[in-house]
């Protein structure tokens, strides 16, 4: 996962820091999984700081890997917004920066990413024009509208998909032999994912979690399985061996049998034992029982 973050992005902010130069691109920085606050968990200030500043934030959750993605389809790729809270040590950015040095300490450490639960895109319109504020025991401390920002979440989407995506193999995944990429860039494996011998999958491939499962909740895959270009594999599925996933093939929550080819969006089962069919993968559940 990559906590990806914008600076000096609202006019106002690069006036209270004396900034008179306003960016010409996005400045990009970024926070480790480490950073990440959430589920409402509180903020203790940190022994190392005396000056925590904190700055109230729109964000949302890509949900797609894309590499290049164009500002006109950016929208595509997240579908959920939230507020999150981006704490830095002010006394320690201004040591590190008087020294020429790289400020990862006072904007990375734990906990300094506190995100809320996240909510549908369409339950706010259009997100370019947000109304948000952080309040603090009853008092407004700061309050703002995503109209103000230099750069809106399409065109900083759009801006980072240039330098990030590439591979995501969670260190929990286990990986059978002769595992194989094809053209290795934004690939998604999760942390409980089972990838078995033999396997070949092509770039923007996600074998992920739906967020709604705790324990095993990726994907089981099978020994000499294929995966194409775009494929999303969704839940604490299993795939049987000897399977072919076709390109832009979507499959959540749904058990895939062996011996089988799965075309579509949602997946669709159109060979099973060297047969052709046209059968939803539950299909072939109810007939012979869960794999």
């Amino acid at each position: 996962m990559k906590i990806i973050a914008v600076g000096w992005n609202y006019i106002e902010h690069n006036k209270e820091m004396d900034r008179s130069d306003l960016p010409a691109e996005p400045v990009i920085f970024m926070k480790p999984d480490s950073a990440l606050l959430k589920s409402n968990k509180p903020f203790f200030l940190p022994d190392f700081s005396s000056e925590i500043h904190y700055e109230a934030e729109i964000i949302v959750r890509i949900n797609r890997l894309g590499k290049n993605i164009s500002e006109k389809f950016a929208p595509r790729y997240y579908n959920e917004v939230g507020i999150g809270i981006d704490f830095t040590a002010r006394d320690l950015q201004k040591k590190q920066r008087e020294a020429g040095n790289p400020w990862e300490i006072c904007k990375a450490f734990d906990n300094s990413a506190a995100v809320s639960e996240f909510l549908p895109v369409e339950e706010f319109g259009n997100i370019n024009n947000l109304n948000f504020h952080l309040d603090i025991n009853g008092q407004t401390v700061q309050a703002g509208n995503t109209q103000h920002q230099i750069f809106n979440i399409d065109k900083i989407i759009a801006y980072i998909s240039r330098f990030f995506t590439q591979i995501e193999i969670h260190p929990g995944a286990k990986i059978g032999k002769g595992f194989f990429i094809d053209h290795g860039s934004a690939i998604v494996i999760g942390e409980t994912a089972e990838i078995g011998d033999n396997c070949t999958i092509f770039h923007n491939v996600t074998i992920g979690g739906t967020g709604k499962h705790t324990c095993k909740r990726h994907p089981t895959i099978g020994n000499n399985v294929f995966i194409g270009t775009g494929a999303t594999l969704l839940g604490p599925i299993t795939v049987g061996n000897n399977v072919k996933i076709g390109a832009e093939c979507v499959i959540v929550m749904h058990d895939i049998p062996s011996n089988c080819t799965v075309v579509g969006a949602p997946g669709r089962i159109v060979r099973l034992n060297g047969e052709k069919v046209c059968i939803k993968p539950e299909e072939t559940q109810e007939d012979t029982g869960k794999l």
